[in-house]
């Protein structure tokens, strides 16, 4: 699947949700809703998997709602 965002914003948004900074993931995916399809590029694991990995459950829940509202399946 090729990406329209940068690998800048993409690292960003997984420091975000392994840090669980919901406020600046929720700035990411505003200014790029495409962000919320971003995966580690080692480990293949969506921003979902990241932030449930470190417990961050503020994180797992404004994913969850980001995917509903872009109608997107979070895997």
């Amino acid at each position: 699947m090729g990406s329209a965002f940068s690998a800048e914003s993409a690292g960003a948004a997984l420091k975000a949700a392994r840090k669980g900074d919901s406020e600046r993931l929720q700035r990411l995916l505003r200014d790029d809703p495409a962000l919320l399809a971003t995966t580690h590029p080692l480990s293949s694991k969506s921003l979902l998997h990241v932030a449930a990995k470190h417990g961050r459950t503020n994180v797992v829940g404004l994913l969850a709602a980001q995917a509903a509202a872009q109608r997107m399946t979070v895997r």
